[in-house]
């Protein structure tokens, strides 16, 4: 006899801890975020501080990346520190690894935080340069001039310039710092009816198995099984298909 079976999951991620106060109204609690903080340190290193834990999902990789991709230098040029530490981490209320959330809010908070690092880039290289902060561009690990890309600063220069070479600013420059905190757009539950999202993404999946059975002394074999689990916008496909 064949038979074949199909389940269907669907997964919430990104837990909203307003749901708390359906059982306590008298909890602070009204949503969830995480910090993140990127920097541009004296040697022209991007440091990239993360309010998570990962065991083994990529966390590194994909800050490294996304930071990457918005200063636009290589991953390489970029060093992410891992953890939920109050001594030297960034961290928020609801700061950790839990509820399949990072991809929303710890990246979420390292985009905030490396745009806000981009402008702050940008900015200094428009001071250095004399000229509109619009005609820089941040590409190959340097703060050009668009129309002139020879008119060009590494990130060393950049690092080092708030850092140990400072003087004759006509105003402070840019502290080549920047801490973000992401906050997903949950609404605080309704405590009367008891309602409200408490998750912010869904992920679906769809697992069928074929299996062969011998009705007369229960020996079975699997034929065939396959499964498929839709997460939405592939942000490294390396890493999901090693997941």
């Amino acid at each position: 006899l064949l038979g074949l079976g199909i389940g269907s999951t669907l997964d919430s991620g990104t837990n909203n801890f307003g749901q708390s106060t359906l059982l306590n109204p008298e909890l602070q609690f009204s949503g969830n975020n995480e910090a993140a903080s990127v920097k541009l340190d004296i040697f022209g290193e991007v440091v990239v501080t993360l309010g998570t834990v990962p065991q083994g999902q990529g966390h590194e990789t994909t800050a490294a990346q996304v930071t990457a991709d918005i200063l636009g230098c290589s991953p390489d040029q970029v060093n992410v520190r891992r953890g939920h530490d109050t001594w030297f981490n960034s961290h928020a209320g609801f700061s950790g690894t839990y509820a399949s959330q990072f991809a929303v809010t710890g990246l979420g908070a390292v985009k905030g935080a490396a745009e806000m690092l981009a402008g702050q880039m940008k900015k200094l290289a428009s001071m250095v340069f004399q000229c509109p902060e619009e005609a820089i561009e941040l590409a190959d690990g340097f703060a050009r001039i668009k129309d002139n890309p020879e008119a060009a600063l590494p990130f060393m220069a950049l690092g080092a310039i708030p850092n140990a070479n400072n003087a004759g600013f006509p105003e402070d420059p840019p502290p080549m710092n920047a801490r973000y905190v992401y906050r997903p757009p949950f609404q605080v539950p309704d405590k009367e009816k008891k309602f409200g999202n408490l998750t912010l993404t869904y992920a679906t999946q769809i697992h069928a198995c074929l299996v062969e059975v011998d009705p007369e002394t229960g020996w079975y074999e699997l034929v065939d099984y396959a499964a498929v689990d839709d997460c939405g916008t592939r942000i490294n496909p390396m890493i999901i298909e090693g997941q």
